[in-house]
C-alpha cells in the first residue's frame, strides 16, 4: 500500500506540473519571472563555478560576497549548482529544482498525512491537494520558498514530537535505524532556508509543550527537545561561515536592517488563505470566484496590513479541507457527548493508536501558526523582544494549508470513514479531476505571460551581449549605471534592485560591477563614483580592468538619462551596443587594463590615487543636525539651515589615506552668501572663504600637507537664511559631492 502511494504521487504530481506550467517541460529554460529569482539563478551559476559565497564575475573588482547577506539555503543552492554544471545553464538547472519539487512536496506530504493513519487514495488526494496550493505555482519570484517540502517537513517532525514519536523512536532498541531518518529530516530543514527551519524550530517547540499536557516524563521531554535543537544547531553551522566572516571582515554599515514594524507590513492576510485563488475551472463556481475578486480589487490599491497577493491564497480545495476538518471535529464532539465516556471525549484524538495524530495536535499547531500568521500577533512580540530580521510571516501560507488538510485526515479517520473500497476509489477519481480544473490548469495562463515577459528579456539580453562581446571581444570588465544598491533596496526609479541581472546572467564572458554588497569595502567606491564619470575616473576604471560602461535607461529619469548619455557620448563617442528596445547602452572605453588587475589584496601596491578611487573614505555629516543627503542622478547634497555644518571623513582601508577634499557648494537661491570652508586634521588644517551669488555653485578643494586617515570637514554659510516652503526646512547653503583623495 505505501509503495503504490508513494509512486501514485510522484507520477501524478508531475503529471500537474506539466499540465500547470503548460507548453512543455521546454518551459524550464526560460526564468520563470524576474526580479529576486533572478538571484537564485546567479546563485547556481556561483556554486556550479565553485564559488559559493561569489567571486569576481559581480561586483567587480572586489567581488560580491553573500556571506554578508546570509542564508540557510546551502542544500537548494548547493542542488541548483549540480544541475547547472549538468546541464550548462543557470536557468534551466534551477528550474529543475523547482520542477522537482512537485514529487519532493508531495511525497513529503503524504509522509505527514499518513501519520494521521489515513491510507488509500484519499490519503494521496490530500498530498495533491496541499502539492497545487497557489503558493507553489505563484510564488517563483522566491524560488526557494516555492518548492515547499522543507515546509512540510517541519509540520511534519513537529507532529513526530507531538505524537511522542521521537520518544519511542530514542527509546528503541534499534535505535540507529529509526533515528538516523530524523537526523536526515533535521538536516534537510534546517539547510533549506532559514525561515521554514525557524517555523520548524516554532511547531516542534509548541509539540513539545503538547506533550507536557499529555503527562510525559522529563526524560521524554529532553528526548522531543532534541529536533528543536537538532534543527538549530544545524541551521546555526550553516550560517556560520556568514558569522565568521563578517567578523574577520566587518561592513561600512548593517547590509541587511530591518524594523519591528516590518513584521506587520510582510505578515499575513488570513482572509485571503481561507479564500480560494479565483481563477478556478470548476463548473458553477464563477459567481464566487468573481465575488472574491471583487473582494479584494479596493485592497490591493490601497496600502494595508499584511500581504495580500493571489500567492497566499488557498483553494477550493483547501477551503473544502478546512469545512471538512471543522464538521468533523463538531460529529466527534457531539459523539463523545452523547457517549458520556472519558476516552470518547477525547474525541478519538488517539482512540485507534497512541502513534496517530489527532486533532489536539494539529488545532494546537494550526493555533499558533494562524496567531505568528496575523497582523500585529505574536510575530509583533517576537521582532520587538527577539529580532526583527525574521520579518515575512505571510511564508507560514503552507504551514496553514498543510494543517488544514491535515485536520481534515484526521477528521476522516476519527469519523471510521472508509480508506479503500471502490466507492472511494470513484471519489477519489472524480476530486482528481476536479483537482486539475481548479488548482492545476488555471495556471497554464500564468505561466505563459510569466515565460512570454521573462523570454523576451532573456532574447534581448542575449542580444545585448552578442553584439557588446562583437564590438568588445575577450575577458574584461562593465560598469553598470546606474549604481544599485544590493540587496534589497528600493527600485531606481523604473528599476528593480535584480534588474542588472538580465545583462549579467546572458554575458558570462563579461565581469560586472554590479552586485557588490552595499554598505561593504566592495560598493563603496561604486557608490561615491555615482553617474560622474569624467576623464580622470574613466582612467582608473581603465587602469582596474574595465573596458566598458553600460547604462541602463530605466534608473534614471528621461531628462537624466538623455544627460548621462549625452555625457558619456561626449567622453567615450557614441554607444556600441544596445538592447532592449533601447533601454540599454554600452560604450566603450579607449583601453583596459588586465582583467583582474585590481584586487583587496593587491589594491596597497597601487598608486595613491588609484587606492582612494576603489577605496574611498567615508564622508558623514556629524553633529545635533545631522541628516541623511537627498540623493538623485548628479549625486548627493547635504542642505545646511543656519547652523554651521560639520563632517567627518575617515578611510576604511588604512593604506588608502588622503591629502585632498573637494566638494560643491551652492547658496540657496534667495540671495547671496559668504561661505566659508575649512579641512581639519590633528595640527593640519587648510581653509577657504568662498563668496556666492543666489542660486550659484562653485567647487572648492582644500588640501593637507601630509596624507591622514581622519578629518573633519566645518563648512559654515553667512547670510539670509530662505524661509521653509510647505513645511521643508530653512535654506542656507548645500554642500554637493565631497570627495576626499
Amino acid at each position: 500500500m505505501r509503495r503504490y502511494e508513494g509512486l501514485s504521487v510522484v507520477v501524478l504530481s508531475s503529471a500537474m506540473l506539466v499540465l500547470g506550467l503548460g507548453g512543455g517541460i521546454a518551459r524550464l529554460s526560460t526564468p520563470l519571472g524576474g526580479g529576486d529569482v533572478l538571484a537564485a539563478y546567479n546563485a547556481s551559476r556561483m556554486w556550479a563555478a565553485g564559488a559559493p559565497f561569489g567571486n569576481a564575475s559581480l561586483g567587480y573588482p572586489f567581488g560580491s560576497d553573500s556571506r554578508y547577506f546570509p542564508t540557510a539555503d546551502t542544500l537548494l543552492n548547493a542542488l541548483g549548482g549540480v544541475f547547472t554544471a549538468i546541464t550548462g545553464d543557470p536557468i534551466l538547472g534551477t528550474n529543475a529544482l523547482y520542477a522537482l519539487s512537485f514529487p519532493l512536496a508531495a511525497l513529503a506530504a503524504l509522509w505527514v498525512i499518513r501519520m494521521t493513519g489515513l491510507r488509500g487514495p484519499m490519503a494521496v488526494l490530500a498530498s495533491l491537494v496541499f502539492t497545487t496550493i497557489p503558493f507553489h505555482w505563484l510564488r517563483t519570484e522566491h524560488l526557494y520558498l516555492a518548492t515547499l517540502y522543507s515546509a512540510v517537513l517541519g509540520v511534519g517532525l513537529a507532529m513526530l514530537v507531538g505524537s511522542g514519536e521521537v520518544e519511542r523512536r530514542l527509546r528503541s532498541p534499534h535505535r540507529l535505524r529509526t533515528v538516523l531518518p530524523l537526523v536526515g529530516v533535521v538536516a534537510v530543514i534546517a539547510t533549506s532556508g532559514i525561515y521554514y527551519a525557524c517555523f520548524a524550530i516554532l511547531l516542534c517547540t509548541v509539540a513539545v509543550v503538547y506533550r507536557i499536557t499529555r503527562g510525559s516524563t522529563w526524560r521524554g521531554i529532553v528526548a522531543s527537545l532534541t529536533p528543536v535543537v537538532g534543527v538549530a544547531v544545524l541551521t546555526g553551522l550553516a550560517l556560520a561561515p556568514a558569522v565568521l566572516y563578517t567578523r574577520a571582515h566587518p561592513p561600512l554599515e548593517d547590509v541587511a536592517v530591518r524594523f519591528p514594524f516590518e513584521s506587520v507590513v510582510y505578515s499575513g492576510n488570513l482572509a485571503m488563505t481561507i479564500m480560494p485563488y479565483p481563477s478556478s475551472r470548476l463548473p458553477g463556481v464563477r459567481p464566487v470566484t468573481d465575488q472574491v475578486r471583487e473582494f479584494y480589487a479596493a485592497a490591493f490599491t490601497v496600502p494595508t496590513s499584511g500581504v495580500t497577493w493571489w500567492g497566499d491564497a488557498g483553494s477550493f480545495f483547501t477551503d473544502a479541507a478546512l469545512l471538512f476538518a471543522v464538521i468533523g471535529l463538531v460529529l466527534c464532539i457531539r459523539r463523545a457527548a452523547k457517549a458520556r465516556r472519558l476516552a470518547a471525549a477525547r474525541v478519538r484524538d488517539s482512540a485507534d493508536d497512541d502513534r496517530t495524530v489527532g486533532f489536539g495536535l494539529v488545532g494546537l499547531l494550526l493555533a499558533t501558526a494562524v496567531l505568528f500568521f496575523v497582523p500585529w500577533g505574536l510575530n509583533s512580540v517576537f521582532a520587538y523582544f527577539v529580532t526583527p530580521q525574521l520579518r515575512a510571516w505571510d511564508r507560514l501560507v503552507p504551514v496553514l494549508l498543510l494543517l488544514f488538510v491535515v485536520a481534515a485526515a484526521v477528521a476522516w479517520r476519527a469519523l471510521g470513514l472508509r480508506m479503500g473500497g471502490r466507492r472511494v476509489w470513484a471519489l477519489a477519481a472524480v476530486l482528481g479531476v476536479m483537482l486539475v480544473l481548479d488548482s492545476v490548469l488555471p495556471y497554464r495562463a500564468y505561466f505563459g505571460e510569466v515565460v512570454a515577459t521573462a523570454g523576451g528579456r532573456l532574447a534581448a539580453g542575449e542580444e545585448y551581449a552578442a553584439e557588446l562581446n562583437a564590438a568588445i571581444p575577450g575577458h574584461c570588465a562593465v560598469l553598470t549605471l546606474p549604481y544599485v544598491e544590493y540587496p534589497e533596496s528600493a527600485p531606481v526609479v523604473q528599476m528593480g534592485v535584480y534588474e542588472p541581472f538580465w545583462p549579467v546572467l546572458t554575458n558570462p564572458d563579461k565581469d560586472w560591477s554590479y552586485a557588490a554588497m552595499k554598505n561593504t569595502v566592495a560598493s563603496a567606491w561604486q557608490e561615491q563614483l555615482g553617474n560622474h564619470i569624467d576623464a580622470r575616473a574613466l582612467a582608473d576604471l581603465e587602469a582596474g580592468g574595465f573596458c566598458a560602461v553600460h547604462v541602463d535607461r530605466n534608473g534614471y529619469l528621461p531628462d537624466d538619462a538623455d544627460g548621462i548619455v549625452s555625457d558619456l557620448t561626449a567622453l567615450l563617442g557614441s554607444p556600441v551596443a544596445t538592447g532592449d528596445g533601447g533601454r540599454w547602452l554600452a560604450f566603450a572605453m579607449p583601453a583596459s587594463a588586465e582583467n583582474g588587475a585590481i584586487t583587496l589584496k593587491t589594491i596597497s601596491e597601487a598608486p595613491d590615487d588609484l587606492q582612494t578611487f576603489y577605496l574611498p573614505p567615508m564622508i558623514e555629516r556629524t553633529g545635533v543636525a545631522a541628516t541623511a543627503p537627498e540623493t538623485d542622478a548628479s549625486g548627493q547634497r547635504w542642505w545646511l539651515g543656519g547652523e554651521p555644518a560639520t563632517f567627518e571623513i575617515r578611510s576604511i582601508e588604512d593604506e588608502a589615506d588622503f591629502d585632498v577634499v573637494s566638494a560643491d557648494v551652492q547658496a540657496a537661491d534667495c540671495s547671496a552668501r559668504d561661505v566659508a570652508v575649512s579641512l581639519t586634521s590633528g595640527d593640519q588644517s587648510d581653509s577657504v572663504m568662498v563668496s556666492l551669488d543666489a542660486g550659484e555653485a562653485k567647487t572648492v578643494s582644500l588640501r593637507l600637507d601630509e596624507r591622514v586617515t581622519q578629518a573633519v570637514l566645518s563648512v559654515t554659510a553667512r547670510g539670509a537664511v530662505c524661509p521653509a516652503v510647505e513645511g521643508g526646512q530653512q535654506l542656507s547653503v548645500a554642500v554637493q559631492n565631497p570627495v576626499a583623495e
